[in-house]
C-alpha cells in the first residue's frame, strides 16, 4: 500500500508527514516542527482527510 501525506521543503532540506502518522493526533491536530532552520506548521483534519502545511521562509509564509 502506498504511503501518502504532505511535505514541506526548505532549500535542500524537507520534511514529510505521512497521513498514517498524523492519525495518532486524533480527529484534528497541529504539528509544529522545523527543518533547515525553517518553521513548519501542519494542520490536520482526519474527517476530511486534509492536511495543510505552512512553511515560513525569510519572515514570509
Amino acid at each position: 500500500m502506498p504511503r501518502t501525506g504532505v511535505g514541506c521543503a526548505a532549500g535542500r532540506r524537507g520534511q514529510a508527514y505521512p497521513f498514517q502518522s498524523m492519525g495518532r493526533l486524533g480527529a484534528a491536530g497541529v504539528i509544529n516542527d522545523a527543518t533547515g532552520g525553517v518553521d513548519i506548521v501542519v494542520v490536520w483534519d482526519r474527517d476530511s482527510n486534509i492536511a495543510l502545511p505552512v512553511c515560513e521562509v525569510a519572515g514570509q509564509s
